[in-house]
């Protein structure tokens, strides 16, 4: 036992200083792709002095690790993605390095941001899988786009629903079509009364955060009521121009808003379906918000 004791405590400066060359390319690479000096500041509780501080930078250097075969003491990283690589093109073989460890650290930051973990291996999460990679085609992150093509790939299916055609371009409207049915249903998506109490529901608490009173609010209710009904798709326009108008009023960007509050509702989406659900028959009332009732 002393024997073994003795090996591993001559072994362990041979050890460190093959981390030690592992780290200084991987921050060297890190660099050229942007990385500023602050994130690769070294971990200063105790026991752990030769990790990285920063969460993002530790899952970024392993995936850096797996993804170059510059194995790290005890990874035992296969010689599968070397071998590959070493029949590419050089420019090619570096692209694919350097976008793994780019791939690896965009996925360790979804994780902790949202508590994400394994749920891409189950077969029901496709279809959200997929909303998912239609969203961020838009948004034009080419990393996200991959880890999602990634989860697609590891099951064995297309980015498309097989059977259903296409759509050939990918717009806002639509994006919000495919959360809907993702979220409650294609009955909800199509329900038409519904979609117009909400989106009232909305623009009243839009108006209300700027400033609105309730008898101001009531007295316009009464005037629109009071005229003949106008033609939906030119009210379309008029709401777009007055928002527009006013977003500029309140210095808010409103395509922007619309894409944040798009990515915000993905991540909440069981919070909105038990809301859905708590709602009265034949009510133009929302359900009941269990956090902010």
């Amino acid at each position: 036992m002393n024997g073994e004791q003795t090996d591993a405590s001559q072994n362990q400066p041979a050890l460190q200083d093959r981390l030690e060359q592992r780290r200084a390319l991987f921050e060297a690479d890190m660099r050229h792709a942007g990385w500023p000096s602050a994130k690769f500041a070294l971990s200063r509780t105790p026991g752990f002095g030769h990790e990285y501080a920063k969460p993002e930078t530790r899952g970024a250097f392993q995936g850096w690790i797996a993804a170059t075969n510059q194995s790290a003491p005890g990874t035992g990283v296969t010689a599968d993605l070397k071998e590959v690589i070493k029949t590419l093109n050089p420019a090619t073989a570096d692209l694919v390095r350097r976008f793994s460890v780019a791939l690896a650290g965009k996925l360790a930051q979804a994780e902790r941001k949202y508590g994400y973990s394994d749920e891409w291996r189950r077969r029901d999460w496709l279809p959200e899988c997929r909303a998912h990679l239609r969203a961020h085609l838009a948004k034009g992150d080419p990393r996200d786009v991959a880890g999602y093509c990634a989860f697609l790939w590891d099951h064995g299916e297309p980015t498309y629903v097989p059977g259903e055609q296409e759509a050939s371009e990918t717009t806002y409207e639509s994006r919000v079509d495919t959360w809907i049915r993702a979220c409650l249903g294609s009955g909800e998506a199509t329900n038409g009364p519904e979609r117009a109490h909400r989106f009232l529901e909305e623009a009243i608490e839009l108006v209300q955060a700027c400033g609105c009173t309730a008898s101001a609010a009531h007295e316009l209710v009464d005037y629109v009521f009071g005229r003949p009904v106008g033609d939906p798709a030119r009210e379309v326009g008029g709401v777009m121009l007055t928002l527009a108008a006013l977003c500029n009023v309140r210095g808010i960007p409103m395509l922007p808003a619309g894409e944040l509050e798009l990515d915000r509702v993905w991540m909440i989406m069981n919070k909105i379906r038990a809301k859905h659900a708590s709602r009265q028959p034949n009510s133009p009332l929302p359900g009941v918000d269990v956090e902010n009732p």
